[in-house]
C-alpha cells in the first residue's frame, strides 16, 4: 500500500473510534443503535445507490417502488453499530429491513442524517 494510501486511510480512521458514536434509543426495538456521524465514499455510495434504484418489493404479485424508504433503510443497514463499532446489519438484509415499521427506520435515518458531518468539517473543529 503506498504511503499517500495510508495516510488517507489513517486519517479517516481518526474519525472512527468507538469513542465517537452516537447513540440512538430505540425503544421499539428495546435496544440502542450507535453510528459515527460522518460516511466513508462506499457507505454514502450504497445509500445513494438505494436511492436512486429504489428498492423492489414483491409483494402478492405487485411490484412497489420505494425511493424513500429504500435509502432510509440502505442508510440504517450501512451506518447502524453496536457499542464496539461493529455492522449490526449487512447489505443481505435490506428486503427484510423493508418490512420493518417504516416510521422506525425513518426516525433513526433522520437522526443518522440530522448528525452528519464530512470528515473535513469535522477535522476543522
Amino acid at each position: 500500500m503506498s504511503d499517500a494510501l495510508l495516510k488517507a486511510r489513517q486519517h479517516f480512521a481518526n474519525f472512527r473510534s468507538p469513542e465517537q458514536l452516537i447513540e440512538i434509543k430505540v425503544p421499539e426495538w428495546e435496544m440502542s443503535i450507535f453510528y459515527w456521524p460522518h460516511l466513508s465514499a462506499g457507505e454514502r455510495r450504497s445509500i445513494n445507490i438505494a436511492a436512486q434504484a429504489g428498492a423492489k418489493l414483491e409483494d402478492d404479485g405487485a411490484r412497489m417502488i420505494m425511493d424513500r424508504h429504500g435509502r432510509e433503510a440502505m442508510e440504517v443497514i450501512v451506518r447502524s453499530r453496536d457499542v464496539r463499532g461493529d455492522l449490526l446489519f449487512n447489505e443481505s438484509q435490506f428486503q427484510a429491513l423493508l418490512g420493518c415499521d417504516p416510521d422506525v427506520i425513518a426516525r433513526i435515518s433522520g437522526e443518522m442524517r440530522d448528525q452528519y458531518t464530512s470528515p473535513e468539517d469535522a477535522a476543522k473543529n
